[in-house]
């Protein structure tokens, strides 16, 4: 496992078609920084990654696109998909690479491919549903969909939000090829069996989540899979929600525990989906 370890990031640190927005060079410098104060911590989890955000503003649409063949990243912002995304990479970052290691460009191209699916890195290859980005994830070895483990029941949603909704994403709009791959990624989910834990059963898996676990909202809006996402951490032998919240416009943690949060959001939000990550085999031998 060792190998694999090292063959993961390997693959994940290539050449990619993600920039970042012209203001970012200094945020990510700091981020980096956090970082490695971060790693030198005993027992450094996901979620304290997921802390050098705290109070970053929320913002829509912190992935803009560019050209049809490249799009700007941006760090001073972030939505739920790219704050769980970056603090993924980040946490890769801090587990496999020495204190002198240049971090900038090996972030970018971590985040990127988290972001794509295969070797294209056009519009069209972003990974835009979430449970097609943790199928991603299990395919890279990142993580486990433990959704079915934990007792949830098939999903048979059918997912073609993009493709019945192209006038929100202009690119896949003005260019056909671009959106053909969008709806070739809609037919490969479709044909996946995929489970979420309804809302009201979560009160039977609570206990079995554990710090760091990502957990999808899944959408009640047609087409759609999920509505957002964010990680479990536990407090007091409960799991609350670390987000990036449009709510409270901030990276975050929701004040409410994830049942009460379901309950108050149900009209938003019918179940989730839980990942679990395997970030640490990256760095431990035994594994």
């Amino acid at each position: 496992m060792k190998y694999i370890a090292i063959f993961i990031i390997f693959a994940l640190i290539n050449t990619t078609n993600v920039s970042f927005a012209s203001k970012n060079p200094e945020t990510v410098s700091k981020f980096i920084y956090r970082l490695w104060r971060i790693k030198a911590k005993q027992g450094a989890n996901t979620t304290s990654y997921g802390r050098v955000f705290w109070e970053r503003p929320y913002v829509i649409f912190p992935i803009v696109p560019d050209t049809v063949k490249s799009v700007k990243y941006n760090l001073r912002g972030l939505d739920c998909y790219t704050f769980v995304e970056s603090t993924i990479a980040g946490q890769i970052l801090g587990l496999s690479h020495g204190a002198n290691d240049e971090y900038n460009a090996d972030f970018r191209n971590i985040v990127n491919n988290l972001r794509f699916n295969g070797d294209s890195h056009e519009y069209g290859d972003q990974l835009y549903y979430a449970s097609d980005w943790l199928y991603h994830l299990q395919k890279l070895g990142l993580a486990d969909d433990i959704t079915k483990k934990l007792g949830g029941v098939r999903y048979k949603k059918h997912i073609d939000f993009i493709t019945h909704h192209t006038y929100l994403y202009t690119l896949l709009e003005n260019h056909p090829k671009q959106l053909e791959k969008i709806k070739i990624r809609e037919k490969l989910i479709n044909k996946r069996i995929r489970y979420f834990i309804p809302a009201l059963k979560f009160s039977t898996i609570a206990h079995k989540l554990k710090e760091g676990d990502i957990i999808l909202f899944t959408s009640p809006v047609h087409g759609l899979d999920v509505g957002h996402m964010g990680f479990v951490t536990i407090k007091n032998n409960t799991p609350y929600l670390l987000e990036a919240s449009k709510i409270y416009k901030k990276v975050t943690i929701d004040p409410l525990p994830i049942e009460n949060y379901l309950a108050e959001h149900v009209h938003r939000f019918d179940g989730v989906i839980i990942g679990r990550l395997k970030l640490n085999t990256l760095n431990d031998p035994s594994h």
